[in-house]
């Protein structure tokens, strides 16, 4: 996430936000001392009027006073700040009389405010910023994250701008949606701490969808593994997502009593409700770039391929999952060879188990030799136990053989590990693309669900403080919506 915010791209983003926000601060500064309202009067015919007015305290002025298609038009301007009342006396031909009240406020800026502090000269400005940003953003994350595809620089960095492309684009979608009526700034603000409940009730279906497959598959898992609490990965979210689902619906629909009472269970209602869409775009940007990565196949220019190993069989032979990534890796190098002529150097990884008779990378070496691959290209890695040390010491390995600085490597992995073995050759400073291998659709969901639980592990600081920011903001909105 810190890179992210040091990208000379992001920092144009933000000088560019931050260059809208002055402008639009400035402006309401510049024309915020005059106020021009419009009053509808639809039983009264303003054709044939008189109008008079009383300025209760002499805080502003009126310079512009008419009637027109049923509509009263009033413009006033700053005189000192304070609080002033306008009394408009509308007669009519036949005697009737109608009066209309209006409150205004001077701030101390000299800022004309009619009603809620929201409402002021230069307003349609705001929401306009407002939709601009939204979108630039949009547009700035969905186009790294999009440029990060391209390059196969897949990592949480990654599934982040994805997320928060998602997050934003959605926003300025229902902000464009807003912006078609006629409203106040104190409403487009409602609307927009709103929306969380509002999208995420919107994806529902969807994630009920998503919910049920999780489940599955955990079931499935459970049967074929036995019970373990990464096995329940799926089970559980589906849980928290709809504990909280219906928390937003329950607070939605009980936003009652006085403007205090309102305002407190609709800002709660809306802290709730942006923490599920915020985490609901991450988790669909993981799921998205899990899919991406298994899709993913490197150029024909590398040097070396490496298999990460698992368990093998109790004689020593592969199981079925680990040679498919053998067998994925020979064909990538066949396929190579016989489109550029160029050979690659396999480097099987894996320690032996307490319970194998070989370890992991032997058993796979064996395999290799048996499809025809000479020993001389293999370059076997035994000391690893893990997925990290795979990447660590088939590294140390591939430095130590190769005889020039630079070269080219990949990985061969099961298509669900695919993403999660680029974050552990990132971590390692291996550059490397992947290579995947095909398994049962149960492992699938229930990958996608331990890398979105890796993305909050490994990015919880920068998640909690994006969270704060827009939950401050959202909450801030709502506040002064009502007041």
């Amino acid at each position: 996430m810190k890179k992210l915010f040091k990208e000379k791209p992001m920092l144009l983003l933000i000088s560019i936000l931050l260059m809208i926000a002055l402008t639009t601060c400035v402006y309401i500064l510049i024309a915020g001392d005059t106020y021009h309202l419009k009053y509808e009067l639809p039983n009264v015919d303003t054709k044939q009027t008189s109008i008079s007015y009383e300025i209760k305290n002499g805080n502003i002025k009126v310079d512009e006073l008419y009637c027109s298609d049923h509509t009263l038009h009033m413009t006033v301007s700053s005189a000192m700040p304070g609080k002033d009342a306008v009394t408009v006396k509308i007669q009519g031909n036949t005697g009737d009389d109608t009066v209309v009240y209006c409150i205004f406020t001077v701030t101390k800026l000299g800022i004309v405010v009619y009603r809620n502090i929201l409402d002021m000269n230069g307003s349609k400005l705001i929401e306009i910023s407002m939709l601009i940003g939204m979108l630039l953003i949009c547009v700035a994350m969905l186009s790294s994250y999009n440029r990060h595809r391209r390059q196969a620089h897949y990592s949480y960095n990654m599934i982040v701008r994805g997320g928060l492309g998602q997050f934003f684009g959605m926003q300025a979608v229902v902000l464009i949606m807003y912006l078609h009526g006629s409203h106040t700034l104190a409403d487009l603000f409602l609307c927009i701490s709103s929306t969380g409940t509002l999208l995420s009730l919107l994806m529902v279906p969807l994630m009920l969808i998503l919910a049920a497959s999780v489940s599955i598959s955990n079931l499935s898992l459970i049967r074929h593994e036995g019970f373990h609490v990464l096995n329940m990965l799926g089970i559980i979210s589906s849980l928290l997502w709809m504990i909280g689902t219906i928390l937003t619906v329950k607070f939605g629909l009980n936003a009652s009593g006085s403007a205090h009472e309102v305002a407190f269970i609709t800002s709660v209602n809306t802290v709730i409700s942006f923490i599920v869409l915020y985490f609901e775009c991450m988790l669909f940007a993981t799921i998205l770039s899990s899919i991406l990565a298994s899709k993913h196949k490197p150029p024909f220019d590398r040097d070396y391929i490496i298999i990460l190993g698992c368990a093998i069989l109790p004689d020593g032979r592969l199981t079925p999952i680990l040679k498919a990534r053998a067998d994925a890796a020979l064909a990538f190098e066949r396929e190579q060879f016989e489109a550029v002529g160029r050979h690659a150097v396999f480097v099987p990884s894996g320690g032996q188990g307490d319970d194998e008779i070989i370890s992991e990378s032997e058993a796979i070496s064996r395999y290799l030799q048996k499809k025809g691959t000479p020993p001389e290209r293999i370059l076997i890695e035994n000391n690893s136990v893990n997925t990290f040390e795979n990447m660590k010491f088939s590294k140390q390995k591939i430095e130590e053989h190769c005889k020039s600085e630079s070269y080219n490597a990949a990985f061969a992995t099961t298509n669900y590990h695919v993403f999660r073995g680029y974050t552990l050759a990132r971590k390692n400073k291996l550059t490397a693309q992947g290579i995947a291998s095909k398994t049962k659709w149960y492992f699938f969901p229930n990958a996608f669900l331990r890398e979105f639980v890796g993305l909050i592990a490994e990015e919880l600081p920068h998640h909690i403080v994006m969270l704060v920011i827009m939950l401050v903001s959202a909450v801030v909105m709502n506040v002064l919506a009502f007041f």
